[in-house]
């Protein structure tokens, strides 16, 4: 397994804040973590080391994770995120620490997410 760390990297169009989850009130850190493993086991790992899969929250947060990959060569990893579906369902959501459902659906046409 593979671990680097990469602080945030500023966006020149925005402020700080986008990158600032209204529930966090500092600057997200991300973690690329290269290990052969499941969701679940990829929700723990985190877990275990003090955090949680990426949520992306906006389309600045969602361009500054895409630079990072980028800019590591990352292309050819898969990368879990901190969203799931139920097994027999078709929306996606960001899931908390309990891996419960939090914030509104991820795949509706109403989210910023659906143009990224």
């Amino acid at each position: 397994m593979a671990l680097q760390s990469f602080e945030a990297p500023e966006i020149e169009e925005a402020e700080p804040e986008a990158l600032v989850s209204e529930e966090d009130t500092s600057l997200h850190s991300y973690q690329i973590v290269i290990a052969d493993c499941t969701w679940a086991e990829a929700m723990q790992q985190a877990q275990e080391m003090g955090g949680y899969l990426v949520r992306i929250n906006s389309q600045e947060e969602y361009d500054a994770v895409i630079a990072l990959l980028e800019a590591g060569d990352y292309a050819k990893y898969h990368f879990y995120l901190g969203g799931r579906r139920d097994s027999d369902g078709t929306d996606y959501y960001w899931v908390d620490t309990d891996n419960f459902f939090v914030g509104e659906c991820l795949n509706d046409s109403a989210s910023w997410a659906q143009s990224a």
